[in-house]
């Protein structure tokens, strides 16, 4: 097929503009001191706001999105799409931090032995991440009713560790 290839590098080129403009406004903004009072929403997300419409930024702050599993994908990825600013987040997850899981999750030692749902809560306070979550000590099998935790167009991801669980 034939590829239109101008199109591509205007956007590409609007992007890389629209990037540096970003880029000169958090330079600029990272040089002066600041405190945690004085940090707005806005600047958290300043970094990304070259790439998405505020029409965008706004979906995925308010689409809710429900995590199932918290072990090495699930972990990462909850603080992750917190820190980008989504603030509905439900995670569900059954399990407890053990050793097998310090070399590939975000768990500390002194998580050791301690609910995974209430590490990732303990890390989002620490990381200061503002936002609508809710922390669901369960196991997803035959028996769970996960309907009952979810509501209509709300994106799922599926981070279990096991065949079982999916």
């Amino acid at each position: 097929p034939h590829i239109r290839w101008k199109p591509l590098v205007r956007i590409k080129v609007r992007w890389l503009q629209q990037r540096s403009i970003m880029t000169t406004e958090l330079i600029e903004k990272s040089k002066q001191p600041i405190t945690a009072t004085e940090i707005t929403r806005e600047d958290l997300f300043l970094s990304q706001s070259g790439l998405l419409s505020k029409e965008a930024m706004a979906r995925i702050e308010t689409t809710p999105l429900t995590i199932i599993g918290a072990g090495a994908v699930g972990s990462g990825l909850i603080i992750s799409l917190a820190k980008i600013g989504v603030k509905k987040i439900k995670i569900i997850d059954y399990d407890t931090v053990s050793l097998h899981n310090y070399s590939n999750q975000i768990f500390g030692k002194k998580h050791f032995g301690r609910k995974k749902v209430d590490c990732i809560k303990e890390l989002c306070d620490f990381l200061g991440l503002d936002g609508d979550f809710e922390f669901i000590d369960a196991k997803v099998d035959e028996e769970y009713e996960i309907a009952d935790y979810l509501v209509k167009d709300q994106v799922i991801i599926m981070a279990v560790d096991s065949m079982e669980a999916r």
